[in-house]
């Protein structure tokens, strides 16, 4: 992993790492305000983001709950939190401008980097921490998500020729390209902008992973 790899994932703006004294009972608020952020039926209360990302703490999640009764199963290392005990939030990427004057607060890079340093140079498989979903069965994002994570299989060549040629150099695979157009209000007339523009393609997710 070099600087410029691990500097794709943290160059933000608002890099600075927080350690935070926290109940169980405010992490599950915290977790239950993000997700009602994202899955409340009314669409002019769904705000956009992301979930939270955690290490170590396990959840499970059911979109399809009311507020405030989504999140359940909290984990920490297979106990079960506690509602009334504190825990260490590690975190960063704070939204709060005076996080950056906190006496010993630094930017994600340098934890990280200090991180990797320490581990030799080699790093160990991690596990992804992954929620558990509830009731999302045949919801079609997941099932897209699932279509461009599998791998393709590559055309085979029906020619004798083609398949000597194929095996010693392997073609190199084409975007799919459809024609473009651009409608004329005034006219009502339909004029080619492009015979060969490159269509809307999906990419495969990337996972990165880094220390917890």
């Amino acid at each position: 992993i070099t600087r410029e790899l691990m500097m794709d994932q943290l160059a933000i703006t608002y890099p600075y790492v927080t350690l935070n004294l926290m109940s169980g009972e405010t992490i599950r608020t915290i977790l239950e305000d993000v997700a009602d952020n994202l899955f409340n039926p009314d669409p002019y209360y769904q705000q956009g983001g992301d979930m939270v990302r955690v290490g170590g703490l396990t959840y499970r999640c059911d979109p399809h709950a009311r507020a405030g009764s989504r999140i359940s199963e909290m984990q920490l290392a297979g106990k079960a939190i506690e509602a009334d005990k504190n825990y260490k939030v590690a975190g960063w990427a704070p939204v709060a401008e005076e996080a950056r004057n906190v006496l010993g607060t630094k930017p994600v890079w340098d934890v990280v980097e200090t991180w990797l340093k320490a581990q030799g140079g080699r790093i160990k498989p991690r596990i992804i921490n992954t929620p558990s979903l509830v009731g999302m069965a045949g919801n079609p994002g997941r099932a897209a998500l699932a279509r461009m994570a599998a791998p393709k299989r590559a055309a085979r060549s029906t020619s004798r020729a083609g398949r000597r040629r194929s095996a010693r150099w392997p073609a190199p695979r084409r975007p799919k390209t459809r024609p473009c157009w651009v409608r004329v209000s005034t006219a009502r007339k339909r004029w080619p902008i492009a015979n060969n523009c490159i269509a809307p393609m999906s990419c495969a997710p990337t996972r990165a992973e880094g220390a917890n």
